[in-house]
């Protein structure tokens, strides 16, 4: 039945018809593949600018409970003039099995890849005839099916890389979490430095996880340092309203009272929409180590306004 996984182990000791024994115990999963639906598998990482000896790559992640079949999955980009599809490639038109919480690396060479980053899932790479052409400067990476539905969609550009960087050569972005969209700008980050500035094949290295809270503004952590080490870059600042409809105003103050960041303004928000701060002013520096005031307004159409006022502490080394 769809859904189910099979596992196959033979025992130590079998042989096969040309008389060679196993001398451990093989295992191998199967299952029968259904159809992927929008957001089934998203995008977790594009590296855009590889190094010149590196090739480019896009890591997906399979967050369902179904397994898929690569087959069923393209690869595309859009025109920057006419915004229609283009340049689709299928990723596996032999098939593969994609696994519940599995990561796959979509490149014209994984060895290549392996040479340049650390994977402990050598299995996880699939090489393609082609890769669509993805532009250094902006672009976009569709995931499709071959019926046209589109499974998820990031556009990106340079700018959105950690801006304290030397060179984004080599250098990946990472979703920040799965959950949150590809669309908003927020949840994406550059691959920390400590695990060599990309994670393809497992879980990123800027992955936060939303902040578990009743309070309508959360914050975490609570001491947050934006190195690019992969340990506390971000600030998250998660609303938690119970109805929609409000418009949200983010506000970051030093502990002398004075603005250094206007994170949002105006933004409409859901119930539980999540924002990130990585210690960066509006002059795109990095804001001085201390204790820093978040404040956050919100108002609906109605007229109703809320007002919170939230503490942080951006850590570094001295």
């Amino acid at each position: 039945a769809d859904g189910i996984i099979y596992t196959l182990n033979v025992t130590a000791g079998v042989s096969d018809c040309a008389g060679n024994v196993t001398n451990q115990t093989l295992t191998a999963r199967f299952a029968f593949p259904a159809l992927p639906d929008s957001t089934d598998v998203i995008i977790n990482e594009v590296l855009a600018d590889p190094r010149a000896t590196g090739t480019p790559f896009v890591e997906i992640y399979n967050r369902s409970e179904k397994v898929l079949d690569l087959k069923a999955i393209w690869l595309a980009t859009r025109d920057k003039n006419t915004g229609e599809i283009s340049s689709v490639k299928e990723t596996s038109p032999e098939g593969r099995l994609f696994f519940p919480g599995e990561y796959l690396v979509l490149s014209k060479d994984g060895a290549v890849v392996r040479s340049e980053y650390f994977s402990p899932a050598p299995k996880a790479f699939v090489d393609m005839a082609s890769l669509p052409t993805f532009s250094i400067a902006a672009g976009t990476v569709v995931l499709l099916t071959p019926w046209q539905t589109i499974l998820d969609e990031f556009s990106y550009t340079e700018k959105m890389q950690f801006a304290l960087l030397n060179t984004s050569d080599g250098v990946s972005l990472e979703r920040v979490n799965p959950d949150r969209p590809a669309s908003d700008p927020g949840n994406w980050h550059s691959a920390s430095q400590n695990v060599g500035f990309a994670t393809p094949g497992y879980q990123n290295s800027q992955f936060m996880s939303r902040p578990e809270s009743d309070d309508e503004i959360a914050i975490s952590p609570e001491i947050f340092s934006p190195d690019n080490d992969g340990y506390n870059d971000q600030l998250s600042i998660a609303c938690n309203f119970s109805q929609p409809g409000y418009s949200v105003t983010i506000r970051i103050y030093d502990s002398n009272g004075r603005l250094v960041r206007l994170l949002v303004k105006n933004q409409p928000a859901g119930t539980g929409n999540v924002y990130y701060w990585d210690g960066l002013t509006d002059d795109r520096t990095k804001a001085l180590i201390g204790i820093y005031i978040i404040h956050t307004e919100v108002f609906n159409l109605g007229g109703k306004v809320k007002q919170f006022k939230k503490t942080a502490v951006l850590g570094g080394r001295l």
